[in-house]
């Protein structure tokens, strides 16, 4: 039977509507869960922020008082812009360490080597098992015993002489700051990074071997291959995990100003925790603004390579 070209429209028409609705239902779950537990608690969240509560036997009660908790949060608040310009700095030097770790690691966790399955895994393991309880015993915040504490003194002790010696070399106090800052933590910057890593080694595993085999018999070096060939073509995974490590960070309990919203939350101070919330979100925001500015035009995909 030849079906007339009308007809092969019809049908085609009829198939599209179907994957449209087919679509549609795979997006029902997120959709409700978008707007139920997320939009519903945002607008509670904002109404909050710009009203007076107070707990009441008959409930909650709402007093309207516009922008008067952002005023003075940013204007008296010394606590909360202390804890605001920690948390952006924290971001700024955590985010490349963690990326640059990753990618390093990644390349190893690539290479063909015996028991590579089993060192991928080693390095996820933190990923199942970092509750924050658990974080909070490595840690040592937690721990009282002699030998974490001497451990915990030792990294602390080499974190001031680093410092020290920065400082003598004629760097920056800030900066000097900042590094000694990164020394400290360098065991929770490697602990965030497990993730990151088995996106990176994805990412990696999707390069065509092909390319790579064209640009050995063209003479080009490890290091050029890397930069011509690797780094572009992992680019859009590479982006995507500084986004995701950026979230990371920003929701991380460890966070000045996510364990200020906890705190004040836990205080049941509404107003201040829904503001300060928002306050951060809109800082979360404006920060992956401005690294999509800068990453967009270093993004290359696998069709645009000639």
């Amino acid at each position: 039977m030849v079906l007339s070209s009308k007809q092969k429209a019809r049908r085609r028409m009829h198939y599209e509507k179907k994957k449209r609705l087919y679509g549609l239902l795979f997006c029902l779950p997120w959709l409700i869960g978008f707007i139920y537990f997320f939009l519903l608690s945002f607008g509670e969240a904002v109404l909050y922020s710009l009203s007076n509560v107070t707990f009441t036997s008959d409930g909650i009660n709402l007093t309207f008082i516009g922008i008067k908790n952002y005023v003075q949060a940013f204007t008296t608040n010394a606590d909360f812009l202390q804890r605001l310009t920690e948390s952006i700095s924290a971001m700024i030097y955590q985010l490349p360490m963690i990326l640059i770790f990753s990618v390093c690691l990644s390349l190893i966790l690539n290479m063909k080597f015996k028991g590579r399955i089993l060192v991928r895994g080693i390095f996820f393991l933190p990923v199942i098992i970092a509750s924050g309880v658990v974080m909070t015993v490595i840690n040592g915040d937690a721990m009282s015993s002699s030998m974490m504490g001497s451990s915990n003194s030792s990294v602390l002790f080499q974190g001031i002489e680093f410092g020290n010696l920065l400082l003598r070399m004629g760097v920056p106090e800030q900066v000097a700051n900042m590094l000694m800052n990164a020394v400290n933590n360098i065991f929770s910057l490697v602990w965030r990074s497990g993730v990151q890593t088995l996106l990176l080694v994805s990412g990696l595993q999707s390069v065509p071997t092909d390319v790579y085999e064209a640009a050995q018999i063209e003479g080009a070096t490890a290091w050029e291959i890397f930069w011509k060939i690797t780094f572009p073509l992992i680019s859009p995974i590479l982006v995507l995990t500084a986004f995701y490590t950026m979230v990371d960070l920003a929701t991380d309990s460890s966070n000045s100003m996510a364990a200020l919203i906890l705190d004040t939350s836990r205080k049941s101070q509404l107003s201040d925790s829904s503001m300060y919330s928002l306050i951060w979100c809109v800082v979360v925001l404006l920060i992956s603004g401005i690294l999509y500015l800068i990453c967009r035009k270093h993004i290359h995909y696998m069709d645009e390579r000639g």
